[in-house]
């Protein structure tokens, strides 16, 4: 019945891996027709991506327009891309691989116009989910009677339902419940919780994605990544990031100054004291290169540095409309944190990537190192919980957190024409 008389009139089929394999394994009964090679019991079973849309394809070709399958059932590990199947580990509990290095795919799979849409999300390590599949076919029907696009329908569904998890409640014994209400009190940012501890660092990274990208993934980054980068401009470089790194330092120690309670000033104050330790390594790495101490103070600043240097110390400075010295501490925070996390997001993934050129083979593999070392990783952390707690106690509004989205796109970019200036020698 639910092959041959209810699919061919549904509109958006949305089933789990598992129910997906049930009703494909019943249909190649009835048709003996299929994408999926059968086990050796007869049955269907994915176990890729790749399976997954041939298995979302077989099912539309029942009769749905379109296949939201869902991945819960079949996380996959980030790095490899390799697929665990829930059915060999019986429950997250008893995963070995780090909730942070999984991710599952829901695939949307529309026969209108042959086309996948993948929607990842990390893997939340939680038995909060009872109800998940109603709801969401709930939520994607609500979003259909407000006129949305079907695909914007499930994708705007799929992130209520993800928050609802993120925000479960734990009630009783057994699986938790979904927070159907978490979206109730308006908050512009979520607030930070254990499955998403950084709702403000991740906003801002996904909403200024091509400008980070550029900025992270620059020719000058990439010339460190495989050695091939002029030494002329690495030179050029160390010189202007010593300046760079004096007002950085003075921006952190402002912050410690308009801080309103000591465990602000001791946030801020011990990133200073982390960038005056990086100063002295900054000094002996230099000297390994044949630039002194005396070379970098007598560089004059380029009119790269300039503008990103004093655009910091404006933004701590001064509040937009009074221009008076009361600039806001999360402002500040803002306007620092894209060279704090670029750093350390470049440092690690440089270190990790296969493809970087490693050891004597590569003139700045010390560099490399110098920001994938547990310190420096630290720093980036503790700078990203100062700036997750100030946008937790203000709880912005969303034209607030427009402002916070320009100061922070706007340092960014300053750090992409930071790398070209040093890359051209500008």
């Amino acid at each position: 019945t639910l092959i041959q008389e209810l699919l061919p009139l549904c509109f958006i089929l949305t089933p789990n891996v598992p129910e997906a394999e049930y009703i494909l394994t019943k249909a190649t009964a009835l048709s003996s027709s299929g994408s999926i090679p059968l086990t050796a019991e007869g049955k269907v079973k994915i176990q890729s991506l790749d399976q997954m849309k041939a298995a979302a394809k077989d099912l539309a070709r029942l009769g749905p327009s379109i296949v939201l399958l869902k991945g819960g059932h079949l996380p996959f590990i980030k790095r490899t891309g390799e697929a665990l199947d829930s059915a060999l580990f019986g429950s997250v509990d008893d995963l070995e691989v780090e909730m942070e290095e999984l991710e599952l795919v829901d695939l949307i799979y529309d026969s209108r116009y042959d086309s996948f849409t993948e929607l990842r999300q990390s893997f939340l390590r939680t038995s909060s989910t009872h109800g998940t599949g109603c709801t969401l076919s709930a939520a994607i029907a609500a979003m259909l009677s407000k006129n949305r696009d079907a695909i914007e329908a499930i994708v705007l569904a799929t992130d209520y339902v993800q928050s609802a998890i993120r925000d479960g409640l734990t009630v009783g014994k057994g699986k938790g419940c979904l927070n159907h209400f978490h979206h109730v009190v308006r908050r512009s940012i979520e607030k930070p919780t254990k499955f998403n501890p950084h709702p403000l660092t991740n906003y801002l990274l996904k909403t200024c994605a091509d400008d980070w990208k550029k900025y992270t993934c620059h020719a000058f980054v990439q010339g460190i990544a495989d050695g091939t980068l002029p030494q002329e401009s690495f030179i050029h470089y160390l010189k202007q990031d010593y300046l760079f790194l004096q007002t950085y330092a003075r921006a952190h120690g402002l912050g410690a100054f308009k801080a309103r309670t000591m465990e602000e000033s001791k946030a801020f104050a011990d990133i200073v004291v982390h960038i005056a330790d990086e100063s002295k390594l900054h000094v002996n790495f230099c000297a390994k290169w044949g630039v002194s101490l005396e070379d970098m103070l007598a560089a004059p600043e380029s009119m790269a540095n300039v503008a990103y240097t004093r655009y910091v110390l404006d933004i701590g400075k001064y509040h937009d409309s009074t221009k008076s010295m009361t600039g806001d501490l999360l402002d500040l925070g803002l306007a620092i944190a894209p060279c704090l996390i670029g750093y350390g997001d470049i440092g690690r993934r440089l270190y990790n990537d296969p493809n970087t050129v490693r050891g004597d083979a590569n003139p700045y593999w010390d560099w490399i190192k110098n920001y994938h070392d547990s310190d420096y990783q630290s720093a980036v952390e503790r700078g990203i919980a100062n700036l997750e707690r100030q946008c937790n106690t203000q709880q912005p509004s969303e034209h607030r957190l427009k402002q916070m989205e320009e100061i922070f796109r706007t340092a960014t970019r300053l750090e992409i024409s930071f790398w070209d200036m040093a890359l051209l020698r500008l």
